[in-house]
């Protein structure tokens, strides 16, 4: 008897242990991109506030991210072409992918947020709020 409700306790563990959909992990993977999104606006709008003096640079960054925004959808679409027949994790794959290229993005961006050395003569903007 003993033995019947042990057996009987792990085969109701294994049943009831979680398990991910598909549908959860595209959900999963959507919400982390949404998340680094999140953040690179987050630096975006800094930079546009820490550098607002400086006019020809908040042009160019308006630009440079307008063009990286469609450099994305362009990588994603070269990566996942819509012409090939993918599963049901294509959703989960597009997301992470957008995820990891947003947030190389962020950490790039984050570039203009730190203190850069004055005598850095190749520095351009990087450095160009503290001097405002």
């Amino acid at each position: 008897m003993k033995k019947f409700l042990i057996l009987f306790f792990l085969l109701f563990l294994s049943i009831s242990s979680y398990s991910q959909t598909q549908g959860d992990m595209n959900e999963t993977s959507y919400k982390d991109y949404l998340k680094a999104d999140k953040e690179l606006n987050f630096v975006y709008k800094t930079i546009l506030f820490r550098y607002a003096k400086n006019v020809e640079f908040i042009k160019a960054l308006k630009e440079s991210q307008r063009i990286w925004v469609n450099f994305r959808k362009a990588e994603i679409n070269m990566k996942y072409p819509k012409s090939d027949g993918y599963g049901s994790s294509i959703t989960m794959c597009v997301n992470s992918f957008a995820e990891d290229f947003t947030k190389q993005r962020t950490k790039y961006l984050k570039l203009w947020l730190k203190s850069q050395a004055d005598n850095d003569m190749c520095g351009g903007s990087l450095r160009s709020y503290e001097s405002d």
